[in-house]
């Protein structure tokens, strides 16, 4: 491994860019979301979007495997968190408006 980062090649400008851009953004914070829970999960997948990016920019340069891995591991992420976790806010949100939690209570008639 110290053989692979001694040999590696230094950082073009365009990696370089995508790093600080990447780095300014894992700062930032996701949308804010009224759970507490909710926003724990929202911050933690956000996260972890950010940072696997962030790293696979920078694994690049000396190992692809795993930079491949954690592009991988961050499509999983922001396909969560940009689209099944508002699916799940919105499913949140049609269940509270009933008052229960309880999916028994059918209003359509049998006849």
């Amino acid at each position: 491994m110290l053989f692979r980062l001694s040999r590696a090649q230094p950082f073009n400008e365009s990696t370089a860019y995508t790093i600080n851009v990447l780095s300014k953004l894992l700062v930032t914070e996701p949308p804010f979301v009224e759970s507490f829970l909710l926003s724990f999960f929202a911050k933690s997948f956000h996260r972890v979007f950010l940072l696997s990016y962030f790293l696979a920019t920078v694994t690049a340069s000396f190992d692809l495997k795993i930079s491949q891995a954690l592009c991988f591991i961050g499509s999983l992420a922001a396909l969560y968190f940009y689209f099944l976790f508002p699916l799940s806010i919105f499913a949140f949100h049609r269940l509270s408006l009933n008052g229960s939690f309880d999916l028994s209570s059918d209003t359509s008639t049998n006849s």
